[in-house]
């Protein structure tokens, strides 16, 4: 269901900083985005299917895309456009990676080892 992010409503919360090194704000404001979440329950091979995992992973990236576009935008508006695309592409490749990390961390503590694999999240790019 992605009524949620109608009217703004992915923009609520959003915190945007543009007064100087927008870029690697970007890059953490990411990782913020998706940090809720890699709750272990949306990942726990005992509960869901290898097919819920990815499902649940690229729901987590849709909504940390859909929040990095608001951004952008907030960003162009006060005059500060990031428009350097490779930058932007390493910093979705740091987010999945950071994302992928944080899962496997947060099971550990369950003594529950990560299932999804690295190549299944990357076809993202």
């Amino acid at each position: 269901d992605y009524s949620r992010f109608h009217n703004g409503k992915a923009r609520d919360g959003l915190t945007v900083d543009c007064t100087g090194h927008e870029g690697h704000q970007i890059a953490a404001q990411m990782k913020l985005y998706v940090r809720p979440r890699c709750l272990p329950i949306f990942f726990d091979p005992a509960i869901n299917s290898y097919q819920v995992q990815c499902i649940n992973f690229y729901q987590m990236m849709f909504l940390g895309a859909v929040k990095m576009v608001f951004h952008l935008d907030t960003c162009k508006g006060m005059g500060h456009e990031l428009t350097n695309h490779p930058f932007l592409l390493d910093c979705v490749d740091s987010t999945i990676s950071f994302a992928l990390g944080l899962i496997s961390s947060r099971l550990a503590k369950y003594s529950v080892e990560r299932t999804m694999r690295l190549e299944a999240c990357v076809w993202l790019e």
